[in-house]
């Protein structure tokens, strides 16, 4: 039997600095599959998915976007560093940090308790992994009570912004805190159908 797992606390960075949908598509030379027109893809976008813009982080890094995040979680939460028992980093595959962003937000936060977990390239059940994997490991090991699920988006160049007709990302970073013994929203089971 799953245990119940608690999400404890939920925060996020979204850059106050957009680009319009626009904008991204007229960038991108790249043609997507089912749209002939520039005007029809816009058209899906703003109609079938209601997006006009994205966020982007400029001026920001990814690893100050993950340290502000973490860092206010913790204050706002009064949780002290050591009380975090693992970092799960979840990323998406095009963006692997080759710079180790989780062990430098370990370092940084003083995180020394926490074991450091990264899950890459599983697009948009990346998150959803991210809650399976937490809930496995505080089933298997007693010792572990709260893990810190991040993940941070940053994408340099405009024309890799696009996932076809589903998604335009933007750029922003979040953590969430699961808890095995407190929280807000309890974590009873999930599906990936992405």
């Amino acid at each position: 039997k799953a245990i119940s797992m608690f999400i404890h606390s939920i925060q996020s960075f979204l850059p106050a600095t957009y680009l319009s949908v626009n904008d991204i598509i007229g960038i991108s030379s790249d043609s997507i599959a089912g749209f002939d027109e520039t005007e029809s893809l816009i058209e899906h976008y703003g109609k079938n998915l209601c997006l006009q813009n994205i966020s982007l982080a400029e001026g920001v890094s990814d690893e100050e976007m993950l340290i502000s995040i973490v860092s206010e979680l913790l204050l706002k939460n009064a949780i002290a560093p050591d009380e975090v028992d693992g970092i799960l980093f979840v990323q998406e595959e095009i963006n692997y940090q080759t710079k180790q962003l989780p062990h430098l937000i370990q370092s940084k936060l003083k995180l020394k308790n926490a074991f450091v977990f990264q899950l890459t390239g599983n697009h948009c059940v990346n998150f959803e992994l991210g809650l399976k994997v937490s809930n496995g490991l505080m089933l298997e090991e007693s010792g572990i009570d709260r893990i810190l699920i991040i993940a941070v988006q940053k994408i340099a160049e405009h024309s890799n912004r696009i996932m076809g007709k589903h998604a335009i990302l933007g750029d922003g970073a979040g953590a969430v805190l699961v808890d095995r013994n407190y929280g807000k929203l309890e974590y009873i089971s999930s599906s990936m159908n992405a």
